[in-house]
């Protein structure tokens, strides 16, 4: 390959952020194996238990329930 002087400059820019890249992979990763989580005990919860979390969480973001 014939890389000029911005090419390469270009290159090692990118291999720059490969560390930052890495570790917002990992937070995404982490963030996944926590939703996945929630996701498995949300769905083994009685029916009044989930609608009272429902009815919370809606109060909470503005859904005008208590």
């Amino acid at each position: 390959m014939h890389a000029n002087d911005s090419d390469i400059d270009r290159l090692f820019e990118a291999v720059s952020k490969e560390g930052e890249a890495l570790e917002a992979l990992e937070d995404a990763v982490t963030q996944l194996k926590t939703a996945h989580a929630a996701k498995a005990v949300l769905a083994r919860l009685d029916a009044p238990r989930l609608r009272q979390g429902i009815l919370r969480r809606s109060g909470r973001l503005g859904g005008g329930h208590p």
